[in-house]
């Protein structure tokens, strides 16, 4: 993207969501993304970045797994919005849908079990990875503009974060450690489940 290296003013961008910041690892992420954007933003992404990983066909995206329609991808968009949002147990996501309205929206009327959503995060890990790893390059991306523009640096400069350059291929590399981090979170808080 650019040289800037928003990391000293990642503080001062954040929205006013309750918590602190408290990024992911070494990814730079913070576990829930709605500390940087809002909910619909957030929602809008999980979306687009769902819908661009499945072509107009039902085909994903550089592969040849069938994506049908309905159940498949309600599961896909449901995961990564929840993945994104820090919200990692199956259990969990179930329980969660019949009270939290994103979740009930996302289900489109599904109620998939802890087990479905154990399944098809298991048949479809590729898919979620490239879903989350869409959004997170998203948020990278809207983080760096929004530091530009709170610090009002000239629109010529801001034109010149959308070049490529070396530091894209980190930002990239970032989004998808992220993206493996938030899925191998999940994997183990349902072992952890299985285990008790």
């Amino acid at each position: 993207m650019s040289r800037y290296d928003p990391t000293p003013h990642e503080n001062s961008v954040r929205s006013s969501r309750e918590g602190a910041w408290n990024p992911a690892a070494e990814d730079g992420f913070p576990q829930d993304l709605r500390q940087w954007v809002g909910e619909s933003a957030l929602l809008s992404w999980v979306l687009d970045a769902v819908q661009s990983i499945c072509e107009p066909g039902g085909r994903a995206s550089g592969g040849t797994t069938p994506v049908p329609v309905g159940q498949p991808r309600v599961f896909l968009t449901l995961l990564t919005y929840c993945y994104a949002v820090g919200v990692y147990a199956s259990e969990e996501i179930e329980d969660r849908i019949p009270t939290d309205a994103t979740l009930c929206y996302l289900s489109a009327g599904a109620r998939p079990t802890w087990h479905d959503l154990r399944h098809f995060r298991r048949q479809t890990r590729k898919m979620l990875h490239q879903a989350l790893s869409k959004v997170f390059q998203t948020a990278r991306e809207f983080r760096l503009w929004s530091i530009a523009n709170m610090l009002q640096i000239d629109a010529d400069w801001r034109d010149r974060l959308a070049v490529d350059s070396p530091r894209e291929s980190r930002q990239t590399q970032l989004a998808d450690l992220a993206a493996n981090d938030r899925i191998n979170q999940a994997v183990l808080r349902d072992s952890m489940a299985l285990d008790e």
